[in-house]
């Protein structure tokens, strides 16, 4: 599909007057549209499309389309939320605040850019500058324009690793985030480059798309990762034969090594590169294709903070679109690395002219579209939708890279570029991410869009005047900290598991922890500028369950923001600054329908204390002392919620007595059947949980598993007794209902938990997915009860023999094998289960 209009003549015609018989339509096209059969075949289709639509709404964010503005407009849900946002952290402001001054930038014009490149050597040649208060470094990039409004602002530059922020030109190593203070800042995450690479992009969206689903994440185009794939890139290029494919080195930028391939003999066969299918279908405007470079800042991964530039690029081709064209690159490709090279490109002249020539702003294209009849809200909740979901697929990665280096969760941030093809269906297209998108500025536009994008980053990422002599302290403990965080992921590598969803879950109820975070993220969404937030922001929930890690401080600040804070009924009421732990309804249900179904104690009420442990507060986790780890040793992990008297008629079941049932149930399992039988994961979960550290004594000695974790369930019992001084009778109350639970229902309830420490010991018995080993054991032995032969000749394949000639003849009789176990599958799960409902 193809939208045209008038054509415009521009101030300056010397450039377009040079070019011949092209002609170049500058602005929206003026008529009635409706009379296209085209644009009512969209409509149709965009309307079908919003009722099953599922992602943000755009009025509840803000979208791009009305340009680059210093004063905020505003209007409905977002006028009224922002009131909100003040209101509470007016309120957190009237806490002393013991940081340093704020630093504001302001974009640049054309004769304050810096006219030299960057200073090489400063340090070593015994330039003083680094005594001065403000520093700045460049690494690997001439950043000119970055440059420029720092040093405007007041910083000089430096090359030493005492500065105040260090702007990279690719991703960093290391040791550049070893022994930094929280106010030092990088314009890079560790890791980032996750998706920044084009083979590696591939390897994370294929690792979502794998366990979610294609349909979810339908925005990359098929591609194949050479020359590991060039069997399955064969067999589809002779497959389908009208295919067009695209060949991209793994890590180049600015349209080099781009090519349309026209045979297998055009890819190169020992390098490596990915092939993707090409898109035949490009919308077009004025004939020629185009792409949109979309500006997405990242301040935070721990919590997810991501925000859009409202204004960006569309960069058009610079010859017109012809499918059959495959030479030309000026035809296929929109970068302006380019185009620019092209006798017929026209260069922007005027920045408030931003329809003019091939490269537009975001705001011309969105007035044209919808001057067309294209429903821009949907789109732009369609490109929302794949910015999330990309940054998701590496926030593991880069969470766990952070915490490894010690990196505190305000050091880094990350400006990316995102270059989007929208196709004559209106849906947009991932080509790639930019680590480090161009900053130069070529003509007006460029100046006026990028200075204001530079500008508004580092006025968002908050850059803060410090005592570089008084933090330098800081930087030694910094180092500690990294030293002791290494220390300990090496000593509970197999205690705790990193992408556990147990083991990450935290409290933040109350905490100081979670106010800081509060203030921060309202702090930020104050300093935006020009920015939109985009996550979090109202009904972003939804994408909770691609989180491969799932973080509670994400969960925890969505309720707060968008449940707890627009709940508040009077604008004079201010909520608190503080969260309480989301309740599972799915949690409470088994509970209540059992006590309604059976076991029900002279009517008393129950209550389910979800808390193992002492609470812990979020930045405390990767420090805590053995004080704090003696949990099970003290008696203070019930004193929080004691059990009430008799005459209070409540029955409360703690976090406690959920985990001895648990740990029980598992014990008699492993009484039931031949350890042997146990596959290995199962007993390194198990032993993981007997040897954890916060037992602070050595496990019995025994060949049995079962013995040892009975030692570790009656020091369980004996601690909880003293504690609850003996109450008899509740607690054959309480035994009554647990024993009606099921295993899955307890374990949603311990992974339900609301405590650090505990999760450290519970995570143990759990896999990455969070499967409990209950739930694994009985599984197996209802599998083995079905098909006790299959299972018997997968036993006989993992089994030693001693004696070969032993081994041959029983594998000849299966069915009078004593290799199996004392007893049938069916026969052990049935005592099992008696056992189990007995504890």
């Amino acid at each position: 599909m193809s939208f045209s209009g008038s054509v415009r003549t521009p101030t300056n015609s010397k450039r377009a007057s040079s070019n011949g018989d092209f002609t170049f339509v500058t602005v929206a096209p003026k008529g009635n549209f409706n009379d296209n059969p085209v644009i009512r075949r969209l409509k149709i289709m965009q309307d079908s499309e919003k009722k099953s639509w599922k992602g943000i709404d755009i009025e509840a964010i803000g979208k791009p389309g009305n340009g680059i503005s210093n004063t905020k407009e505003l209007s409905g849900f977002l006028k009224y939320y922002e009131g909100k946002c003040t209101k509470v952290l007016n309120e957190l402001s009237k806490e002393e605040d013991t940081r340093p001054i704020l630093l504001t930038f302001s974009p640049v014009s054309e004769n304050q850019l810096v006219k030299e490149g960057p200073i090489p050597n400063i340090y070593s040649k015994g330039n003083f500058l680094q005594q001065r208060e403000l520093l700045y470094r460049v690494y690997k990039t001439d950043a000119r324009l970055v440059r420029s409004v720092l040093e405007i602002s007041g910083l000089s530059p430096t090359d030493s690793h005492d500065w105040n922020i260090l702007w990279l030109g690719s991703s960093g190593q290391p040791y550049l985030y070893e022994g930094l203070n929280e106010y030092q800042k990088i314009n890079h995450f560790p890791n980032s480059y996750e998706i920044t690479r084009k083979d590696r992009m591939h390897i994370n969206l294929s690792a979502m798309i794998e366990k979610y689903g294609i349909e979810d994440f339908d925005f990359i185009p098929e591609t194949y990762l050479l020359p590991d794939d060039f069997n399955s890139f064969y067999s589809q290029f002779q497959k389908d034969k009208h295919a067009k494919w695209i060949h991209k080195p793994c890590n180049s930028s600015q349209g080099k090594g781009i090519y349309l391939v026209e045979s297998l003999s055009d890819i190169p066969a020992d390098e490596p590169c990915v092939v993707s299918r090409y898109i035949q279908n490009p919308l077009l405007i004025n004939q020629l294709k185009f792409d949109i470079r979309i500006y997405v800042l990242v301040t935070c991964f721990e919590p997810l903070r991501i925000y859009m530039f409202k204004e960006g690029l569309a960069r058009f081709a610079s010859e017109p679109y012809t499918p059959d064209s495959k030479g030309n690159k000026y035809v296929h490709l929109t970068n302006y690395s380019v185009n620019k090279k092209n006798e017929k490109f026209i260069q922007n002249q005027d920045w408030k002219q931003d329809d003019y020539g091939h490269k537009w702003s975001v705001s011309a294209l969105c007035k044209h579209l919808e001057a067309a009849g294209v429903d821009i809200d949907l789109l732009w909740s369609k490109i929302y939708d794949l910015i999330i979901k990309t940054i998701m697929s590496i926030e593991t990665t880069v969470v766990d890279s952070v915490k490894q280096l010690a990196v505190h969760r305000n050091n880094c941030f990350d400006l990316l570029g995102f270059d989007i093809l929208i196709d004559s269906e209106l849906k947009p297209w991932l080509l790639e991410v930019n680590l480090s998108p161009s900053l130069a500025t070529d003509s007006p536009l460029d100046l006026f869009i990028k200075g204001n994008l530079v500008a508004d980053t580092l006025n968002l990422v908050g850059l803060r005047m410090f005592d570089r002599k008084k933090e330098s302290a800081n930087k030694i403990r910094s180092r500690i900290r990294a030293r002791q965080n290494q220390l300990a992921q090496s000593r509970n590598k197999n205690n705790i598991r990193a992408s556990s969803p147990v083991s990450r879950k935290k409290e933040f109820s109350m905490s100081q922890s979670f106010k800081n975070i509060l203030k921060e993220t309202l702090e930020e969404y104050e300093r935006r500028g020009n920015f939109v937030r985009i996550y979090p922001s109202k009904g972003c929930s939804v994408y909770d369950h691609y989180f491969t890690t799932l973080r509670p401080v994400n969960r925890t600040l969505y309720n707060y923001l968008f449940e707890e804070l627009l709940s508040q009924k009077s604008d004079d009421q201010l909520p608190p600054p503080e969260i309480k732990r989301p309740t599972s309804s799915s949690m409470m249900s088994p509970i209540k329908s059992h006590f309604k179904s059976a076991h029900k104690p002279r009517s008393a009420n129950i209550s389910v204390d979800h808390s193992l442990m002492p609470e812990s507060s979020f930045e405390e986790e990767e420090t805590k002392s053995k004080e704090q780890l003696k949990v099970l040793s003290s008696n203070s992990d019930l004193k929080a919620n004691p059990l009430p008297s008799k005459k209070e008629g409540r029955l409360i079941i703690t976090g406690d007595d959920i985990l001895i049932e648990y740990v029980s149930r598992i014990m008699h399992a492993i009484k039931a059947i031949n350890e042997e039988n146990l596959k290995p994961y199962w007993k390194k979960n198990i032993d993981n949980f007997i040897s954890h550290q916060v037992w602070h004594s050595e496990p019995k000695k025994s060949e049995n598993m079962w013995e040892r974790l009975e030692e570790r369930l009656q020091v369980m019992k004996t601690r909880k007794k003293q504690i609850n001084n003996n109450v008899e009778d509740l607690e054959s109350q309480k035994h009554s209902v647990l024993r009606g639970l099921s295993a899955s229902q307890i374990e949603k309830m311990l992974l339900s938990s609301s405590k650090n420490a505990a999760h450290e010991i519970v995570s143990c018995l759990f896999d990455q997915e969070g499967k409990g080993v209950l739930t694994g054991i009985i599984k197996w032995l209802a599998t083995s009860a079905a098909n006790p032969q299959a299972r018997y000749f997968k036993e006989k394949r993992n089994r030693k023999f001693d004696d070969t000639d032993q081994q041959t003849a029983e594998e000849s009789t299966p069915q009078k094998s004593s290799r199996m176990s004392p007893t049938s599958s069916s026969s052990i799960l049935n005592s099992f289960s008696s056992r189990s409902r007995k504890t």
